[in-house]
């Protein structure tokens, strides 16, 4: 477990709001605002379902170890020393990996499934469910969404049409105030 926050996505905040997560210690708890998570999807070679997710984690890993590793390396000069070696050497197998993911995306270009590299909870999507892209309207605007968007909320959560009951919605904050910022 990392002491801190590391994340291998976007977050949109609205910094005007405030927004607390579900910490044991609402004093450590850093409210920064609603926000909107922004996942990247890549493209992932045919290689058969072990080796992609073999991949997929060795990537995921030394994302997550190379940032890691910097951020206790900032703590001080011993820690330095110590640390930032370590995430030299997770930035370089990163590195190496993603060398290898898209020399295999070369070599074999065909059928490729787009995924979260990054995170594991995803299922992935099928290139041609995910494009073209087509326009859908949100309110008083139309925004990028997935070709066969049903296909792809389906793989995300199953039978989306069904809102869960309450009980079975998982709660991810503890205050949420749209009106008022922690500043």
């Amino acid at each position: 477990d990392f002491p801190f926050q590391v994340t291998p996505f976007a977050k949109l905040r609205d910094t005007r709001s405030f927004y607390c997560e579900c910490t044991p210690n609402i004093a450590t708890a850093d409210p920064s605002g609603i926000y909107l998570d922004i996942f990247p999807y890549e493209q992932m070679p045919e290689i058969g379902n072990l080796p992609k997710r073999l991949l997929k984690q060795a990537i995921s890993s030394t994302w997550y170890r190379t940032r890691y590793f910097r951020k206790l390396s900032a703590r001080g000069f011993f820690a330095a020393l110590i640390f930032a070696p370590m995430g030299l050497l997770c930035d370089l197998l990163h590195a190496a990996l993603r060398i290898v993911h898209r020399l295999l995306l070369l070599a074999l270009p065909s059928r490729t499934t787009y995924l979260l590299l990054e995170c594991i909870y995803h299922h992935p999507c099928i290139t041609a469910d995910m494009f073209p892209l087509s326009k859908h309207r949100f309110e008083d605007d139309e925004f990028p969404v997935p070709n066969n968007l049903d296909a792809y909320l389906r793989a995300q959560y199953g039978d989306w049409h069904r809102i869960p009951p309450p009980e079975k919605r998982p709660r991810h904050a503890r205050i949420i105030d749209p009106f008022h910022s922690a500043k």
